[in-house]
């Protein structure tokens, strides 16, 4: 076992079967003003709407990897927190919009959770992947998406990419999954993260 394999505390404590849910999330700076305020306020959300049910909130596990944030790589990733621990970050738009790096961070670093979860003798659902982005990449994202279809293949992780605003192109993002991309038109994020909640809190109780 690596040091990185080794179980947190939380995983000690609490034994309940997990839900891992990674939200990739596009901080570049075309999210400025109402579109990152909206992307705020739909984390808190969900927060609150996971808090509210008492099992999801023992389940579900929650990573954020949010890309163009002000970071020398351009990539900052939070810590795995159950969700009765998780307090939403603050984003901030700035920056160009490294997708591939993103998506390839949030899938390491789901597989480390997957062998963490091993360790602690912790059996967990299939790993969730949302990806959420306004533009379009500036970094070679292809061998990202061919890693992201090909992990979606084998059944290690379910991946939904989301194009946001009604000038957001779905035909890169689609790239990132077999079920293609869906298309969140204007700044409907509250209706977005309660769909997300749903289906979390679905796979935190079937």
């Amino acid at each position: 076992m690596t040091l990185d394999a080794i179980p947190s505390a939380d995983l000690v404590d609490n034994t309940e079967e997990r839900v891992p849910l990674a939200l990739v999330l596009d901080c570049s700076g075309s999210m400025s003003g109402a579109p990152i305020d909206s992307l705020n306020q739909g984390l808190a959300s969900l927060k609150r709407e996971l808090d509210e049910d008492p099992i999801a909130s023992k389940r579900v596990r929650v990573l954020v990897v949010a890309f163009g944030a002000n970071t020398p790589n351009e990539i900052d990733v939070s810590e795995w927190k159950d969700v009765m621990d998780f307090t939403p970050p603050k984003l901030e738009a700035t920056g160009l919009t490294p997708t591939g790096s993103a998506v390839m961070t949030a899938l390491d670093a789901i597989e480390l959770e997957k062998a963490r979860l091993k360790a602690a003798g912790t059996t967990y659902k299939r790993p969730l992947l949302y990806l959420m982005s306004d533009g379009d990449p500036n970094d070679d994202w292809k061998p990202a998406a061919a890693a992201a279809k090909n992990a979606e293949a084998q059944k290690k992780v379910s991946i939904f990419p989301i194009a946001i605003g009604d000038g957001a192109d779905t035909t890169i993002l689609s790239q990132f999954s077999a079920r293609g991309a869906l298309k969140l038109e204007g700044l409907k994020f509250k209706e977005l993260f309660q769909w997300l909640s749903a289906s979390v809190k679905t796979a935190s109780q079937t």
